[in-house]
């Protein structure tokens, strides 16, 4: 009886330990689990964590804390005539060399200021982060980020004034990167993407309004590669005023791009007309002697159309004299210096949709001649074109200028 009951006992205990120990497994699971859920646990916000937070919030990255700065908050600027310039935000860090050359700074936030320069005729936007004040720690400093214009300013400056809108088409030298996708080739030759990677930061910067700016590269790194497929795994920069911010992460993706392209489209047009608004044509001069029928330089004219792409789809409107003839010798064989050809310059006026066009040409007519000699026969010696320059633009209010 008393062994019986000492077995029970036993027992008891036994059961009673073992119960205890799988609710210790269980409460322990639970407890991960929770901490799962809740983000407890060793290294979160609500516990103690290696850095010693000790429940406070958790540390901020380097390009947080740049965006939390107060630093440029306080910073006096002049008013611009956009109205654009003040304190910016960035949708991406910019990784920005430091002026020694041996340290990297993430920045989110700059000074952003639109510049221009009438007598030394540029124009340009200014990204100053708070870095670029500092004033004798040359491992701090950063110099500014400046987008220019490559193109001529008159133009430039008067297309940016008459849209409302700013375009800068160029970078000034610079030690900053962002993180941009790299496509590499696979087995099969195929350009395909790789990862994301620091680069040299892209240079096409566009206002969609004061306040919002995108910074894009217009074309893929390579002519293989998709547009639209490249355009998914590369945003879109945006640097924003704090107020517009909802709106201006509408612009990271596609719509950026597309905003993008049709400020370009609008700014080209522009630039185009102001160019074309200040171009004169070259005089005309007065008839000379064995001066061509008009005739014939518009044949000669057609037919070099016809052999460069480049004056697909536009229309010649006229042709005229710009120069006379000038005779031209060449050296044949052991007779020397021979009258070979003779040629002159002409201008041909072109329409293409609304926009009409210029553009010098040389007009060849050969020689009969007879080496050794500059004896003329040029007659029944057709007329060709040799050679024109580029076309440019004009206002076709000053295109017909010499029309006859």
């Amino acid at each position: 009886m008393t062994k019986q009951i000492t077995s029970a006992i036993v027992l008891g205990l036994m059961v009673a330990f073992s119960t205890s120990h799988v609710n210790a497994q269980i409460g322990a699971k639970l407890n991960g689990l929770k901490e799962k859920v809740t983000g407890g646990g060793e290294g979160s916000s609500n516990s103690k964590s290696k850095e010693g937070t000790d429940g406070k919030s958790p540390k901020l990255s380097e390009e947080e804390k740049d965006k939390a700065d107060t630093f440029l908050d306080g910073m006096e600027f002049a008013k611009d005539e956009k109205g654009v310039n003040g304190v910016y935000l960035s949708t991406e860090p910019f990784y920005c060399m430091n002026d020694l050359g041996n340290g990297v700074k993430k920045i989110q936030k700059f000074l952003l200021e639109y510049i221009v320069d009438e007598e030394m005729k540029y124009h340009q936007v200014k990204l100053s982060s708070r870095y670029a004040y500092e004033e004798s720690n040359r491992a701090k400093f950063v110099k500014p980020i400046i987008f220019t214009s490559p193109s001529t300013f008159a133009y430039d400056i008067k297309a940016s004034r008459s849209t409302g809108g700013l375009y800068m088409g160029g970078l000034s030298f610079t030690r900053s990167t962002t993180k941009q996708a790299i496509w590499e080739r696979n087995l099969q030759n195929k350009w395909v993407y790789d990862r994301d990677d620091l680069l040299s930061m892209p240079d096409n910067l566009y206002m969609v309004e004061p306040g919002i700016f995108l910074i894009l590269k217009r074309w893929a790194p390579v002519r293989e590669i998709d547009i639209n497929e490249y355009r998914e795994k590369q945003p879109v920069i945006v640097l924003y005023k704090p107020e517009k911010e909802e709106q201006a992460m509408k612009y990271t993706g596609k719509l950026g791009y597309e905003t993008a392209e049709a400020l370009l489209k609008k700014h080209e047009d522009a630039f185009d007309q102001a160019k074309s608004g200040n171009a004169q044509l070259p005089k005309s001069i007065a008839s000379f002697k064995e001066e061509p029928a008009n005739s014939a330089l518009v044949e000669a004219v057609k037919k070099r159309m016809a052999e460069m792409p480049y004056y697909k789809n536009k229309q010649l409107a006229y042709v005229y004299n710009v120069a006379p003839w000038e005779q031209m010798f060449e050296s044949v064989g052991i007779m020397g210096k021979t009258l070979t050809y003779r040629q002159m310059q002409v201008v041909a006026v072109f329409k293409d949709g609304s926009k009409c066009q210029y553009a010098r040409m040389l007009i060849r007519q050969d020689n009969t001649y007879v080496a050794g000699t500059s004896q003329e026969k040029w007659t029944g010696n057709p007329l060709f074109c040799n050679g024109d320059q580029q076309l440019e633009d004009i206002g076709c209010d000053k295109a017909m200028t010499y029309k006859k």
